[in-house]
């Protein structure tokens, strides 16, 4: 059924009418923002993919996201990509339209790729814009102005200062906020289309109306911050459309529009699940961690408000990241403007509905937008964000236009002088855009400029520091990750476990630095750490776990999972990281060996050892217990020790081919002058004939005995044989020594 047809109540324009313009004028003043936007933002497609979540969502997400993707690396559906899209909570969000969006970025790169991502959120805020002006255009023709030349400067000019503006830099710069953008696209067609279903007639009415509500699922679905837009089609409804004027209609727009809320929290709430059930997915699982901020959510409130109407005007110090102050209160000095704007805006809205009706739709237009990111529901740790103010500008920008629009249809004159105006504003805002844009070219320069202003946050530095790394920076990086990581001072409120957070991550990412380097003890060192700092840290536990089972330490990861359970004990995971712990705890070891196995796989050497040594004496005639204490041996630096054992163990087995080569090392490179003896390594290799070996280690060892012996170009052609053979893995290895060999220089093992 179609929706009644407006009744448009309001006294003429007591100003000289404008000419109409022609069509053509229209989408060129359109074309004009289209360009503009473009434009400023298109340096924004230079930035990498930053340390601020578009690691997970696209670096280390791209399997998830090759949705239109085939096998053979051309356009497909892939079916398993499709479902993850209408499942996942990705980083705390559900938005599978905008996942969508970047599948198709996926497909059209042949990959994750930064400029492709950034290019699609350069064109979906250029889109926006464009969306923007025309509603601009639409709203004010609903005022019974023609679509004149002022009217389309004021409505050019409103895009433009919501586009341009530098609150937008981080929206459109900023990789992982497509959702946001999309939420905003489909939001802007859908009250179109809900404008035009009230201009158009009959049944062209009611579907522009089911389509604008069709865009408001698809909305939600990109991104749930758009949840108001039926209280502001709501306000729409009072001015400038004028459907409530009695009592019957304001029930029948309260229904029609309390069943839009409806949808809407369905969608944001209740559609995840059910596509999660008709999947056949598990049920989602949530960390339900208390609110401990929440006394002080309506001084973040406040302050959000403050923040997007005062940045707005005045748009300083932009940074992507504003925490919350540790000693925030209620009534702090720093929320008091933010109340006080909140009561006298509402109050000087309500007084003058009648006078300036379009100053109380866009006033409470900008509450019901801003509500969502306004605080009062946890969004991290973060007091206000740029991102946040996307939507709430436009009430702001829109209201400016009306009054430019007002200001020419009375004084037409003044055109050329408010166009001046108009360009030198935008020229400012271009301006500051441009300052702020490389500020997120990498994850340095992105933290390097919160730091400025926010010099003493763990965030910071945990951020600022795995930047640092990625760049290279070693020293630096590691210097920052520490900061995060120094111990935690304080009571176990919010701060304290925020602080746990940042520390436990930031021994996690050391952790994961120094395996890269080969520094395995060190870095189950610190993955120790960073479990016993916050247990409930899964990846750094299921990291302990991958690295502890194998040497047979499975059962000293079980206390920090329980303590974790302990924490989160509806957590699934943790629960079935326990079971898998339980089930991977060795048997007591079968002999001495095993035992001596078990402690050299956990780096225990001195054990390793004794247990070794226990061996030979329990059963002398095992020869592998043999060279396996010569090892230890070896690795504890008791190198001596090591030669008599294998020296022995050869006189006992002189035909065993992996006691001789060990000791054919052994004495070949030995840091130890004493240890080291190239004639008796020759003699070796004579009597396991090695010059005739095939296999590239073995090869490699006899080399040594040559070159120790001095014969150096013996060394050379056996090694370069090696090299030849080698695989991948071990060719950098024989390469460095063969460099040696040329040089005229043995080789000796580190001491």
């Amino acid at each position: 059924m179609a929706p009644p047809r407006p009744r448009v109540h309001m006294k003429e324009s007591s100003a000289i009418p404008s000419a109409q313009c022609p069509r053509w004028a229209v989408w060129l003043v359109a074309g004009i923002v289209a360009l503009l936007t473009f434009i400023v933002f298109y340096p924004a497609t230079r930035g990498e993919f930053v340390n601020f979540d578009d690691l997970a969502n696209f670096v280390g997400n791209e399997k998830n996201l090759r949705v239109f993707t085939g096998e053979d690396g051309g356009f497909g559906l892939n079916a398993e990509a499709l479902k993850w899209v209408f499942t996942a909570f990705h980083v705390g969000v559900y938005t599978p339209v905008s996942w969508l969006t970047v599948a198709v970025d996926v497909a059209i790169a042949g990959g994750v790729d930064s400029y492709q991502i950034h290019l699609t959120n350069v064109l979906f805020h250029t889109a926006n814009a464009v969306l923007f002006f025309f509603l601009l255009v639409s709203l004010l023709r609903w005022t019974k102005r023609a679509t004149s030349w002022p009217l389309l400067v004021a409505c050019g000019l409103g895009a433009l200062f919501f586009s341009l503006h530098p609150l937008r830099v981080e929206i459109v710069a900023w990789a992982s906020a497509r959702n946001n953008l999309v939420g905003a696209f489909f939001a802007l067609l859908s009250v179109l289309a809900y404008l035009k279903s009230y201009e158009a007639e009959g049944r062209a009415s009611t579907y522009w109306h089911i389509g604008s509500v069709l865009l408001y699922v698809v909305a939600m679905l990109a991104k749930a911050y758009v949840l108001p837009l039926p209280l502001v089609l709501l306000l729409l409804d009072y001015y400038p459309l004028r459907r409530n004027r009695d009592r019957a209609e304001w029930m029948r727009d309260l229904i029609e529009k309390g069943a839009w809320l409806g949808l809407g929290f369905f969608l944001a709430l209740g559609f995840m699940k059910m596509m999660n059930a008709l999947l056949g997915m598990p049920p989602m699982f949530q960390v339900s961690e208390p609110d401990l901020l929440k006394s002080v959510r309506p001084a973040i409130a406040a302050y959000a408000l403050w923040f997007s109407v005062f940045k707005t005007f005045l748009p300083l110090n932009l940074v992507a990241y504003v925490p919350i102050p540790r000693d925030i209160t209620l009534f702090g000095a720093t929320y008091l403007p933010g109340y006080l704007l909140g009561l006298g805006g509402t109050i000087a809205a309500i007084l003058y509905r009648r006078k300036m009706p379009a100053f109380t739709v866009a006033w409470f237009a900008m509450l019901f937008l801003l509500g969502p990111v306004s605080g009062l529901v946890p969004l991290g740790t973060h007091l206000a964000a740029d991102r946040y103010t996307y939507l709430v500008t436009l009430p702001i920008a829109a209201l400016l236009a009306g009054g430019v629009a007002l200001w020419l249809e009375r004084r037409p004159a003044h055109l050329p002088a408010v166009g001046l105006a108009g360009a030198a504003v935008c020229a400012a805002l271009i301006f500051g855009t441009l300052q702020l844009i490389p500020n997120w070219r990498d994850s340095v320069a992105l933290w390097r400029s919160v730091e400025r202003q926010y010099p003493d946050n763990r965030q910071v530095w945990l951020n600022l520091g795995d930047g640092l790394l990625e760049k290279g920076q070693w020293e630096e990086g590691m210097q920052y990750l520490e900061r995060a990581a120094a111990p935690i001072e304080g009571e176990n409120d919010f701060w304290a476990e925020a602080d746990r957070y940042m520390a436990s991550q930031a021994l996690l990412n050391m952790a994961g630095r120094y395996a890269d380097r080969g520094e395995d003890r060190k870095a189950l060192e610190l993955l120790e750490r960073a479990v016993d700092i916050r247990p409930q840290n899964f990846e750094a536990l299921t990291l302990l776990a991958q690295a502890l089972s194998p040497m047979g330490r499975a059962d000293e990861v079980i206390p920090y999972v329980e303590r974790a359970i302990e924490k989160q004990p509806d957590n699934p995971n943790l629960k079935k990281l326990l079971e898998a712990l339980e089930s991977a705890k060795l048997p007591p070891p079968r002999d001495a060996e095993e035992e001596g196995d078990r402690a050299a796989m956990r780096q225990d050497t001195e054990a390793a050892i004794e247990a070794y040594r226990r061996a030979i004496r329990e059963n002398p005639d095992r020869e592998s217990g043999y060279g396996k204490l010569a090892r230890e041996l070896s690795r504890a630096k008791r190198y001596r020790e090591a030669k008599q054992v294998l020296t022995q163990a050869v006189q006992k087995w002189p035909n065993s081919p992996g006691l001789t080569y060990s000791l054919i090392w052994l004495l070949s490179t030995c840091p130890d002058d004493g240890v080291r003896d190239g004639k008796q390594a020759l003699e070796l290799v004579r009597r396991v004939n090695g010059e005739e070996q095939e296999n590239p280690q073995l090869l490699d060892i006899v080399a040594a005995a040559y070159a120790e012996a001095g014969q150096f170009e013996k060394a050379v052609q056996l090694l370069t044989k090696a090299v030849e053979r080698a695989q991948a893995d071990q060719r950098q290895a024989f390469e460095e020594r063969l460099n040696l060999y040329q040089s005229k220089r043995p080789y000796r093992t580190s001491d």
